[in-house]
C-alpha cells in the first residue's frame, strides 16, 4: 500500500514532504528530492533543519508552530537557496494531519520562480488538458481569458465578462475566499494555489483550481495572472478514495490488499481485530502462507494469474487461523482490480467472520440428529414396549386360568413359580424404562462412592434370575483413591453387565463364573467385568449397544440392558470396550472419569 500512495504522490506536479511532530522528515516525493537536488537518504529521517541555512531556523520553527497550532491550512512564500547557490521562489501550502494517532505536518511547495513565470503558461495552456490562462490588470480591471477557461466555464461566446460577472460563477463561500485571496495578492502580493465550488454558465456544478501570482514595481501591483484548471474528476476521486478509506478502515470486517502475485499489501483495522496480525507481521507474505491450517481445504489454491489471466472474483466459505491458531469460519469476497490500462493489479478482499452462523448450522444438524434419533427410538420403543409388556402379562393370565383348573399343589407351586418369573421380567423390564428415562433427563448427582456397597446392591438386584445360584461371582477392589460419581448411574451400569453376564451364561461348563476388577485411581476408576460364558458372535458385535437388540432371539430380555449401559456412560463422558470369544467368554472394560479431579470435572 506504501508503494501505490508513493507511486501516487510522485504523480503530483508538486514537491510533498510528511513531517513528524518531533520535526523529523518521514516522507518525501520525487519532486521534492528534485526541487533541492538532494537524495531521499539526504533528507529522510533527518531533521527539517537539513532543509534551510541556520539563519532560518528560528523562523522555520515559528512557522512549524503556528502550522500545529492550527486547525485551518497555512501558506508562506519560501525561497529555496540549493547547494549550488541556485534559489527558487515557492510557496508553501502546509496542514496538519493525524496518521496512526501521531500528529504530522504536510508540505507542499509550489515553484513560481520570476525567471518561469505565468506568462509560460499562457502560452503553453492549450496545449494542457482542462487547464487554462488568465490575467487581470488592476489599474484598468481589465480581464484577460485564453480560449480553455471559455470551455472550463461553458461559454459560447469569447467575450470576457467584467471582474463582478466572473466572480458570479463561483458558489457564495467559494466566491467569499475568492474575493479575499485576490485582495490578499493585489495588498500584500501574496501569491495563491486553491480550489473553489464553480457553477458553469450551463449550470453544471464543478470544482476549479486557481492559482495566482502578483507582479509588482515598486511596491504597487500591476497585474495578476495565473491559471484555471477543472479538477472535478480529480476531487470527485479525492473525495469517493477519502470515503471508501474510512470504509475501509472503520468496518468490522477484514480487508486485505494482495499484489498481482497474491501478495499482501494493506490490511485495515478489522483484519487486526479479527486476525490477530498486524500489517507489519503480513506484509509481502501470501494470505495462504499465515492463514492456513490442518482444516484447510486443500482444493483452496493461491491466486497465481499470470499476464495473459484474466482474474474473476472469488467468493466463498472457508476456514481460516488467528495469529493464536485457533480455527474460525470465515466467508471471503475477492475482487480483482486493474489500472487504467486495464492491467491486473491484484485483489481486494473482504473476510467476513461467520463462525457464529456456522456454530449454530452445527448445532441445529446435531439437534436434528439427535431428534431423529429419538424418534427412531421412540417408534422402536413403542412396537417393543407393546410386544415385551403384554408378553410377561399374557404369560401371567394364562398361568392362572390353567391354576384355576388345577387342583394339585404340585402344580399350583409350578404355575406360581412361572407368574412369579414372568412378573420379575415385568419388573425388569419397568426398571429398564425407568433408568432409560432418567438418564436422559436426570442431571448427574456427584457423590462419594462406595464400591464394595454399590457392587453388593448390584448382585443382589440379579437373584431373581432363575440361574443366579449357578454362576460363581467374584470380586476383586482397590480403592487407592476416591472416587467421585454418580452412584445411580454407576449402580445401573454394575447391574446390567452383571445381569447380562449372568443371563448368558455356559451352561455346559462346570464352573459359570463372573469376574469383577475395579482399580481407582485420581483421574478414573477402571471397571472389568469378565465371564467364561458363551461369547458374542462376530455378526452382531456391531449392534449389541443398540436399543432392543438381544443377542439370543430366545432370551427373555427387551434388549434394553447393554443400551442403557452405553447410553449412563456417555452420560458420565466415560467409554466402554469389549473383547469376546466364542466358547470362551467376554470382557467389559468401563472407565468412569473421577469428578473429583479438576482435570476431568
Amino acid at each position: 500500500m506504501y508503494k501505490i500512495f508513493y507511486e501516487i504522490l510522485n504523480k503530483f506536479d508538486d514537491a510533498i514532504c510528511l513531517i513528524n511532530s518531533d520535526k523529523t522528515v518521514v516522507f518525501v516525493n520525487d519532486k521534492y528530492c528534485s526541487l533541492y537536488e538532494k537524495k531521499p537518504e539526504e533528507i529522510l529521517g533527518k531533521h527539517y533543519y537539513s532543509l534551510f541555512s541556520p539563519d532560518e531556523y528560528s523562523l522555520a520553527d515559528k512557522r512549524f508552530e503556528m502550522i500545529l497550532s492550527s486547525d485551518e491550512p497555512v501558506n508562506f512564500n519560501w525561497v529555496i537557496i540549493k547547494d549550488n547557490g541556485e534559489v527558487s521562489s515557492v510557496t508553501s501550502f502546509n496542514y496538519k494531519v493525524q496518521i496512526d494517532g501521531n500528529t504530522m505536518v504536510v508540505v507542499k511547495l509550489h515553484e513560481v520562480s520570476v525567471e518561469r513565470n505565468m506568462e509560460l503558461m499562457l502560452r503553453q495552456s492549450e496545449k494542457l488538458a482542462h487547464i487554462g490562462g488568465w490575467e487581470f490588470e488592476v489599474n484598468t480591471n481589465k480581464l484577460r481569458w485564453s480560449d480553455e477557461v471559455f470551455r472550463i466555464h461553458e461559454m459560447n461566446s469569447r467575450v470576457v465578462p467584467d471582474l463582478d460577472a466572473c466572480l458570479s460563477f463561483y458558489e457564495p463561500d467559494s466566491r467569499e475566499e475568492l474575493v479575499n485571496s485576490v485582495k490578499d495578492a493585489i495588498d500584500n502580493f501574496k501569491p495563491f494555489d486553491k480550489c473553489f465550488k464553480f457553477v458553469t454558465q450551463k449550470g453544471n456544478k464543478k470544482w476549479v483550481r486557481v492559482s495566482c501570482r502578483p507582479e509588482s514595481i515598486l511596491g504597487n501591483t500591476l497585474r495578476l495572472y495565473g491559471a484555471i484548471q477543472d479538477v472535478t474528476e480529480m476531487i470527485f476521486n479525492e473525495q469517493e478514495l477519502n470515503k471508501l478509506s474510512l470504509v475501509a478502515r472503520s468496518t468490522a470486517n477484514g480487508v486485505i490488499i494482495t499484489n498481482k502475485d497474491d501478495r499482501i499489501e494493506w490490511i485495515n483495522s478489522g483484519f487486526t481485530k479479527m486476525y490477530g496480525y498486524t500489517l507489519d507481521e503480513v506484509f509481502n507474505k501470501k494470505p495462504t502462507e499465515i492463514l492456513r491450517g490442518s482444516k484447510w481445504n486443500e482444493n483452496i489454491t493461491d491466486n497465481n494469474n499470470s499476464p495473459t489471466e484474466s482474474p474473476e472474483p472469488i467468493s466463498r466459505e472457508l476456514i481460516n487461523y488467528k495469529k493464536d491458531g485457533s480455527p474460525f469460519w470465515v466467508h471471503i469476497e475477492a475482487n480483482p482490480f486493474h489500472d487504467i490500462e486495464g492491467k491486473f493489479l491484484g485483489y481486494l478482499t473482504i473476510t467476513t467472520d461467520i463462525d457464529p452462523i456456522k456454530q449454530s448450522e452445527e448445532q441445529l444438524r446435531i439437534n436434528n440428529e439427535e431428534l431423529k434419533k429419538t424418534n427412531e427410538e421412540l417408534d422402536q420403543f413403542v412396537y417393543s414396549m407393546s410386544h415385551d409388556i403384554r408378553a410377561p402379562l399374557t404369560s401371567v393370565l394364562g398361568l392362572i386360568s390353567v391354576a384355576r383348573m388345577e387342583t394339585g399343589e404340585t402344580n399350583q407351586s409350578n404355575y406360581l413359580s412361572l407368574i412369579e418369573e414372568n412378573v420379575y421380567r415385568l419388573d425388569r423390564l419397568v426398571k429398564d424404562i425407568i433408568n432409560y428415562s432418567q438418564n436422559a433427563r436426570v442431571e448427574i448427582q456427584p457423590e462419594h462412592i462406595n464400591f464394595q456397597e454399590l457392587l453388593n446392591i448390584a448382585i443382589e438386584s440379579s437373584n431373581y434370575h432363575p440361574n443366579f445360584k449357578l454362576v460363581r461371582i467374584e470380586s476383586e477392589i482397590s480403592e487407592n483413591n476416591l472416587l467421585i460419581s454418580d452412584k445411580h448411574r454407576l449402580k445401573i451400569i454394575l447391574s446390567n453387565l452383571i445381569s447380562n453376564a449372568i443371563k448368558y451364561h455356559d451352561t455346559d461348563k462346570k464352573d459359570p463364573y463372573i469376574m469383577i476388577k475395579i482399580t481407582i485411581d485420581s483421574d478414573r476408576a477402571n471397571i472389568k467385568v469378565s465371564d467364561n460364558g458363551r461369547g458374542i458372535p462376530d455378526k452382531i458385535r456391531q449392534k449389541i449397544f443398540k436399543m432392543f437388540f438381544s443377542t439370543d432371539i430366545s432370551s427373555e430380555g427387551a434388549g434394553l440392558g447393554l443400551y442403557i449401559v452405553n447410553e449412563t456412560i456417555k452420560k458420565l463422558r466415560g467409554s466402554i470396550e469389549y473383547s469376546s470369544e466364542i466358547g470362551i467368554g467376554t470382557k467389559f472394560t468401563v472407565i468412569i472419569p473421577n469428578l473429583g479431579n479438576s482435570n476431568t470435572s
